[in-house]
């Protein structure tokens, strides 16, 4: 499988841009704007302004850095876009009256008195970067003939996934598919080769991801043979409903293959794969809110992809038993496929309504069948630490239930107790794996939250109870401290000063950072999560003396850097070195123990 890197490797000059157009290129955009608003930027040569559904502001953006593909040359930032159920579109460049001296002469077609790339007789190449970052059947990109750049008319060719894979349709004619496994979170170059053969019937044939650099393709192409006269005017770009979901960038129209697919001086080294998350569990996994988590990680830097099977009101062994029902998430699917075919960087698992034994049974099926892939050798694995449900008279005494002993019946399974005893569990089936069973202490989160309610320091707030949307599950603020804890555990980060995304409301920014404070708080110091503080090499919640002789072992080491863990982490300021300002930094932790109640 070709890997992909999201990749920008800087400002090309002038005179390269003239160079390509003299070689062949019609029209090309690199999108080398800055930083902002997408609607109304003028990027591309020979093509007109972005144009953003209602001229929205927010759903649509050029980000940075751009996207990269192996050699293909590059230049500029990208195109970022989805939110708010708009679309967005650019036009090439067809002026009316119409300039003899203008580029798309040899392909002008005449619809009607509008001017539009075409012609009979001849063969027009195109190509762009493309890449999804969430899983949704309604990413497109479309070649149609509306002077609204963002809506299509009525001729249209698109590019879109469906079932996983890649597709390209004609509006109202055929749809073929590809057979190419669309990725969240992978870049892919599409390459068109639009024959315009006469007014009854044309040919276009997609590449995906072929060798930039060579004088024709090195793929096999699918081809779709339209059942009417295929033309075109603008480029309509949707990348789904949520935000920043999808990516465009590096388009390119011209009369040749190596035109539009140049190699430049530079390669795009092979990327770790993006963050892939798997979540098993029922509506309480729901209340993480899925995409509210993917915007945080996004807005973090991360390329954050997640897939889900989740059956109302089940436990594990329920999921275990239906492996066909439910919510899944395309293109994953349900855990069957999900877990032994893809490579994931976490898998979250959801107890519920079962007892020690039970659970530790069934979510070592999950953990086993991930593992059948060899490269889930480095799976995290997490137990979702979740938190108690209220009584039946709709009262709940939080930190009475959440702290009891756990009895093997009576709802303690909802304590903390039960969590700890069950990742231990895990940890004594599984010895030698390579992560040790984690968890993400959403519930030990929350107990810290209801310290701070009852003591007046969260405004508006007085007890946890209040972020309850019923018996168990949450408004959306209590989403948020969800959300907020799993970012700050599977990434490892502070969340402290991240932005909340629109899908969890409007929340008070005191009461914002008293949630992202209290999450880090426990999640940094906690004995489970695998995060662990300056110092904490294990990592396991303290900083002793088992810490201080892994520190010794790499004393005064040199070439720290990404590859080997900043030197197993005892580079703790990430300068390249394990020095005396790192041993300071360990001294100032030393003797910290884990957070508890």
């Amino acid at each position: 499988m070709i890997r992909s890197r999201i990749f920008c490797v800087g400002l090309f000059a002038l005179s390269l841009l003239v160079g390509s157009v003299q070689a062949g290129l019609v029209a090309y955009d690199d999108v080398d704007a800055n930083v902002g608003p997408l609607h109304a930027v003028t990027t591309g040569w020979n093509f007109s302004a972005w144009d953003v559904q209602n001229a929205n502001n927010v759903s649509y953006a050029v980000r940075s850095p751009g996207l990269g593909l192996g050699y293909l040359q590059v230049a500029g930032n990208c195109a970022a876009g989805g939110g708010d159920y708009l679309s967005s579109g650019i036009g090439i460049s067809m002026p009316a009256p119409w300039s003899p001296s203008n580029e798309w002469v040899p392909w002008r077609y005449d619809a009607s008195g509008q001017y539009m790339a075409g012609a009979d007789g001849t063969t027009l190449w195109g190509s762009m970067l493309i890449s999804q970052w969430a899983e949704s059947g309604d990413f497109t990109v479309s070649f149609h003939d509306s002077g609204i750049r963002w809506a299509e008319g009525s001729v249209a060719l698109r590019i879109k996934p469906a079932s996983g894979v890649w597709k390209m349709e004609q509006k109202n004619g055929p749809t073929v598919s590809t057979g190419i496994a669309r990725i969240p979170g992978q870049n892919y170059l599409m390459v068109l080769k639009m024959e315009f053969i006469n007014t009854s019937t044309d040919r276009v044939t997609l590449y995906i991801n072929p060798t930039p650099g060579l004088s024709a393709p090195d793929v096999n192409g699918t081809v779709i043979d339209t059942n009417s006269n295929f033309y075109f005017r603008s480029l309509m770009f949707y990348p789904g409903q949520n935000r920043y979901v999808g990516f465009i960038d590096e388009m390119r129209f011209a009369s040749s293959y190596a035109d539009v697919a140049p190699a430049g001086p530079n390669y795009a080294p092979l990327p770790p794969d993006p963050f892939r998350a798997y979540l098993i569990g029922n509506s309480v996994t729901d209340q993480i809110n899925y995409d509210g988590l993917r915007l945080m990680a996004v807005g973090r830097g991360h390329v954050h992809c997640w897939g889900r099977h989740v059956i109302l009101g089940s436990p594990l062994d329920n999921i275990w038993s239906n492996p066909a029902s439910g919510f899944n998430t395309d293109p994953y699917g349900y855990y069957p496929n999900a877990l032994p075919n893809y490579h994931w960087s976490a898998v979250s698992l959801q107890p519920f309504d079962r007892q020690l034994a039970n659970d530790t049974n069934y979510c070592s099926r999950f953990i086993d069948l991930t593992r059948t892939n060899p490269a889930n050798a480095d799976t995290q694995f997490y137990i979702y630490s979740r938190w108690p449900r209220k009584d039946p008279n709709g009262a709940l005494n939080y930190d009475a239930k959440w702290l009891r002993a756990y009895t093997g019946g009576g709802q303690t399974e909802e304590s903390r107790d039960y969590f700890q005893q069950l990742v231990n569990a895990l940890r004594g089936v599984y010895p030698t794996i390579e992560k040790p069973i984690r968890m993400v202490p959403v519930g030990d989160t929350l107990y810290e939250l209801n310290q701070r309610m009852k003591a007046g320091q969260v405004l508006g707030f007085t007890d946890v109870c209040q972020v309850y949307d019923d018996g168990i599950h949450f408004n959306s603020t209590g989403q948020f401290i969800v959300g907020t804890t799993y970012l700050a555990t599977l990434y490892k980060e502070d969340p402290r000063g991240t932005s909340v995304p629109g899908s969890y409301g409007s929340i008070d920014p005191n009461v914002v950072w008293q949630i992202q404070d209290a999450a880090w708080k426990v999640v940094s110091t906690h004995q489970y999560s695998g995060v662990g503080r300056a110092g904490d090499f294990e990592p396991d919640g303290d900083v002793d003396w088992v810490d201080v002789a892994s520190f010794f072992d790499v004393w005064l080491e040199i070439d720290c850097d990404e590859s080997n863990g900043y030197c197993d982490s005892a580079d703790i300021n990430k300068n390249g070195t394990v020095d005396f300002a790192d041993f300071a930094a360990l001294a100032a932790n030393y003797g910290a123990k884990p957070w508890s109640p």
